[in-house]
């Protein structure tokens, strides 16, 4: 089993890895109390991204805020299904975002434009000026105003802050990807990847940035059970294994690809794919001793992956034919 060339040269070139080399966990927010303060103050251009999962689309969700008690500084939320940043005025987006759906968000600033993007596409660009004059960043609420009602309700995680303006296509590369540490511009990167899935995970009180720059402080999590805690998130990896078969019909074995969709494609040889949507199709009429290379395909929101695998027929077909001897003696004409 391999990877595409293309893929690994893709990966020397970006210096970049899979978004699921690795453990991919998210963090669940409860909604009513749950955020986590950090010492970072930014100031100037900003880039902030993440992926998230709302389980309630109907309130103001934050995502990141340094709003102060006297109501300074600014904020990144999905309002009622769609992206808002207030700060000198409302700016608000026009691209509905699902509800228990996970989705890559992001809003960059370069100082005169606001831009806001969703699953890597640009949903609005609005000319603005942005000065933070209030405090500390905050995630998943507004910041140390600790407004009640925008609270964060779900899943987050791979949440990025840069203080460049990132263009499209970083962002694009970015979302179907993990991060070095060493980009141009990255000031934290909270991968959400600790603790276990569910578990007692109350010994934990930081959440790392992967940069080492603003480890976050927890809040008011529980950090044990199915909410307000670690859970485990989505995979964009095709998995899949070479097979051997005697008969020439093998059952493939890609990994579901939920939440997103996969493909089989036959590359090169012999054979037919009952349905080629299915990660657990059946290819069959491989000819006898030889091989068939198909490659599995999982896509979700952009961001896709795949896998190359063998199938080997080692079927042995006998052959020999019926004979008549006059002399009780017969060479016979089994196949070599």
């Amino acid at each position: 089993m391999k990877k595409k060339l293309f893929y690994f040269l893709f990966l020397l070139l970006t210096g970049t890895v899979s978004l699921n080399a690795q453990i991919n966990n998210a963090l669940n927010f409860d909604g009513v109390d749950d955020h986590i303060t950090t010492t970072y103050d930014p100031s100037g251009d900003f880039t902030y991204c993440a992926w998230i999962n709302i389980s309630d689309i109907d309130k103001e969700n934050m995502i990141v805020g340094t709003c102060t008690e006297a109501w300074n500084g600014y904020w990144f939320e999905v309002s009622s299904g769609y992206l808002r940043q207030y700060g000198i005025g409302s700016t608000e987006g026009t691209i509905l975002i699902s509800e228990n759906t996970w989705t890559h968000v992001a809003i960059t600033y370069d100082g005169t434009n606001v831009v806001f993007y969703v699953n890597g596409q640009v949903d609005i660009t609005v000319a603005k000026t942005i000065t933070n004059t209030g405090g500390n960043l905050y995630i998943g609420n507004i910041g140390a105003l600790l407004h009640a009602a925008s609270h964060f309700e779900g899943s987050m995680e791979k949440l990025s802050l840069w203080n460049v303006a990132r263009t499209q296509a970083e962002i694009q590369a970015e979302m179907c990807s993990e991060l070095t540490g060493a980009e141009t511009g990255l000031v934290a990167y909270y991968k959400f990847d600790q603790g276990i899935p569910e578990g007692d995970n109350t010994a934990i009180t930081e959440l790392t940035d992967f940069i080492g720059n603003y480890n976050g402080t927890f809040v008011n999590f529980l950090l044990n059970g199915t909410t307000s805690n670690f859970l485990s998130s989505f995979s964009i990896n095709a998995l899949a294994s070479d097979q051997t078969t005697c008969d020439g019909t093998a059952v493939l074995d890609g990994n579901d690809p939920t939440p997103g969709t996969g493909v089989w494609q036959i590359i090169s040889g012999s054979g037919v794919l009952d349905n080629s949507t299915n990660f657990d199709a059946t290819i069959s009429g491989i000819d006898p001793l030889s091989s068939t290379l198909l490659s599995w395909s999982i896509e979700y929101s952009g961001c896709t992956d795949d896998v190359v695998v063998t199938i080997t027929n080692n079927q042995v077909v006998a052959s020999a034919s019926d004979q008549t001897t006059c002399d009780g003696t017969a060479v016979l004409d089994g196949n070599d």
